[in-house]
Formats: C-alpha cells, sequence, structure tokens
C-alpha cells in the first residue's frame, strides 16, 4: 500500500509538472524529502498506530551504545576506503576507444545535470 502511494504522489507531481514549469533545481531535494514523508513515512506511522493502538512504546527509541557508534563509524571509514581502492582499479583499466567516448559523454551529462544539495 505504502509502495503504491508513494507512486502515485510521485505520478501525480510529474503530471502536475508537465502542465506548469515546475520547482528550481533547488527546490527539487525539498520536493524529494516531502514526497517520502507524505508518501513513506505518514502511511507507515498510521499503519503502526491502527496495528498497536494499545502499545504507544512501539517505535521507542534509544541511543547506541558508544561501542556501536565506533564500530559503525570504523565500519563506514573501512568501506570508503575499500571503495576508493575499487574506483582507483576500475579507472586503471584501459577501455577501448568508442566505450570511452560513450562513457567520457555519460560523465558530462551528469555533470552538467546533477544538482547538488
Amino acid at each position: 500500500m505504502v509502495f503504491v502511494l508513494y507512486q502515485v504522489l510521485g505520478a501525480l507531481r510529474s503530471s502536475c509538472s508537465a502542465a506548469s514549469p515546475g520547482p528550481t533545481r533547488s527546490a527539487v531535494p525539498v520536493v524529494h524529502v516531502a514526497r517520502q514523508i507524505i508518501g513513506i513515512l505518514l502511511p507507515a506511522l498510521v499503519l503502526i498506530r491502527l496495528r498497536t493502538p494499545g502499545r504507544p512504546g512501539y517505535l521507542r527509541m534509544k541511543l547506541p551504545s558508544p561501542v556501536e557508534i565506533v564500530v559503525t563509524v570504523v565500519a563506514v571509514f573501512s568501506l570508503q576506503q575499500v571503495l576508493q581502492g575499487y574506483l582507483a582499479l576500475q579507472e586503471a583499466i584501459p577501455l577501448p576507444d568508442n566505450v570511452r567516448v560513450i562513457v567520457e559523454r555519460i560523465k558530462e551529462l551528469l555533470r552538467k545535470h546533477t544538482v547538488f544539495w
């Protein structure tokens, strides 16, 4: 149900933006966040509340222990280093000329059309 609602909201947003000029580049991330909150978070909270009306602590949150925080930080930095090595290895592999031209065009299009916050 949540997936369908999220997709319907996306379709409505697309159809509305086709009729109007649409959001500016700086408003695009805000629209995505609002769509996710309305289409995913709110229905999930409503369904949880309907499922467990007598248990107010169902979604209780607790702070992680210091050990969990340290392990998470070390894991993220380790994964970043592994991915940097993979990227360097990937860049070292020579591509055929016709493939390299296509890859460069895609990279240029991504640089041109990527929205940075």
